[in-house]
């Protein structure tokens, strides 16, 4: 089976991780092929970047020209807000490896063993769960950057503005959007407070009694740091997690350690990456779905 590797949709680090992912897929017995972004062959697969330097629009080119089998995606680690250290080395960094569609409820992950990494990562990776906040008086909404793939083809402008109409229905007028930092065009309406920075620092900040989400990898930041989570959006990996229904109903025994070993199933280690592991669950996965 024929792999394309769009190596340049990266550059840098990203792209020498990409090239040893890339190995690994070669070890595991696919046939890699060293392409750019514009050589698309619909016949064979692709593996893809997220998250590409030259923009989306690249990505959705590739992914629009072929089938869903034909495409593997690489993702970032759930937690990685929480792995920015300057010290740190590569062989430390974890990703995820998806196939068939970048967005979480679709996409078919490789089979992970139980003696190797989601063991050592849930083991190692015991992060300081804080306190349910259930006495706050702020309304958080998290926005989704515009044009992503994790906006899944929303209007954010129009999502935005009825979260917030949403909002004051209900009878909540402590109202804060965040917004992602390359959002420059968004228009907020008054008597909302807008946030632009570190999601971490407005947790902070305020004393927020819930946060309405898309599909925002926020999520995870906000369910770690005891934030009620009003999930909206069909994709997101903590959708199974979310603390409410509506807006006044919020639950607060969602078991946040299970949401953290389900996460850890999927993400592996990049020296096993690179070993081909993970590959090798995905080319037998791939194999049966073509027979089929």
């Amino acid at each position: 089976m024929i792999l394309d590797v769009h190596a340049d949709i990266v550059g840098g680090t990203k792209q020498s991780i990409l090239l040893a992912i890339a190995a690994g897929a070669q070890l595991a017995g696919f046939k890699v092929n060293l392409v750019r972004c514009n050589h698309i062959n619909p016949n064979n697969c692709s593996l893809l970047w997220r998250y590409p330097n030259q923009g989306e629009t690249i990505l959705e080119n590739i992914v629009k020209a072929k089938e869903k089998n034909k495409l593997f995606f690489i993702n970032s680690n759930y937690f990685k807000a929480y792995h920015i250290d300057p010290s740190a080395t590569l062989t430390n960094e974890y990703y995820r490896i998806m196939w068939k569609s970048i967005y979480d409820n679709e996409a078919i992950y490789p089979d992970k063993p139980e003696n190797i990494d989601r063991v050592n990562f849930y083991r190692y990776h015991n992060y300081d769960l804080k306190p349910w906040n259930k006495n706050g008086d702020t309304v958080l909404i998290i926005a989704n950057k515009v044009g992503t793939f994790g906006c899944n083809g929303i209007n954010v402008q129009e999502w935005i503005d009825e979260q917030i109409e949403e909002c004051r229905r209900e009878g909540y007028e402590n109202i804060v959007v965040q917004l992602h930092p390359l959002n420059t065009t968004l228009k907020i309406k008054n008597n909302v407070t807008l946030e632009k920075g570190n999601l971490k620092n407005t947790l902070k900040k305020y004393n927020i009694k819930f946060a309405i989400i898309y599909n925002s990898g926020a999520c995870t930041e906000c369910l770690i740091e005891g934030i009620p989570t009003f999930i909206k959006g069909p994709n997101s990996p903590a959708k199974n997690f979310s603390n409410m229904q509506n807006m006044h109903d919020i639950g607060y025994n969602v078991d946040r350690h299970k949401f953290i070993k389900e996460a850890s199933y999927k993400m592996w280690n990049i020296e096993d990456i690179k070993l081909g592991k993970p590959w090798k669950s995905l080319l037998e996965k791939y194999e049966q779905d073509n027979i089929l």
